[in-house]
């Protein structure tokens, strides 16, 4: 009995690890997307103060854990309709924000930084459009009867330390570099639009 019972521990305890293992690659993969605008964020906006590290990992978190909630408390009556739109509407949101900062980038070295990816707008925009595949992830995790807390308090850390680690690498680099990094920046958010939108119609 004893030996049974042992067992029966250490089958509940490797499942669980596993379950936590599989959360946290999958916060992970999540948390690219933000580490890569931050960064290209903190490259083209050299001016950060404290509180762009406090506010911008923050809002890139709260959307990244609450569409992965969105997405897995509607999956059963909605799962068809948000597979439908969900890239589309993070293509666009990436596309809009990534064609604005190539322009801008391509402005007079005066204007260098105009762009602000720190304002309100801008900042909910990006954390939109790096969030819905947090929404999909979602769906998945509710149709294959996974945790909802334990996963989103995950991602949202997961986001916060990427996201942070991605403004300071873009801004030591800007510091280095004299180069238009709005640009680069652009260039990066039109990828993740794009891979975003061909990874979901080759499914």
């Amino acid at each position: 009995m004893q030996v049974r019972f042992l067992l029966g521990l250490l089958s509940d305890f490797i499942f669980h690890l596993m379950t936590l293992i599989a959360i946290l690659l999958v916060a992970i993969s999540l948390s690219m997307d933000s580490f890569s605008v931050s960064l290209a964020s903190g490259m083209c906006h050299q001016h950060l103060k404290s509180r762009h590290f406090f506010f911008f990992p923050l809002s890139l978190a709260i959307f990244q854990a609450g569409l992965f909630c969105l997405g897995w408390f509607l999956s059963f009556k909605f799962q068809d309709l948000i597979k439908s739109v969900d890239h589309w509407i993070a293509f666009g949101f990436l596309m809009f924000i990534g064609i604005r900062m190539i322009i801008d980038g391509f402005k007079s070295s005066d204007c260098r930084g105009s762009y602000n990816p720190f304002t309100f707008v801008n900042m909910i925009t990006l954390s939109v459009g790096t969030s819905i595949d947090a929404m999909a992830v979602g769906i998945a995790f509710a149709c294959a009867g996974e945790p909802v807390g334990l996963s989103s308090i995950v991602i949202g850390i997961s986001t916060i330390i990427f996201s942070f680690s991605g403004l300071m690498i873009g801004k030591l680099i800007g510091k280095k570099i004299k180069f238009p990094f709005e640009v680069i920046g652009g260039i990066i958010l039109l990828f993740i639009g794009i891979r975003i939108l061909v990874t979901h119609i080759a499914q």
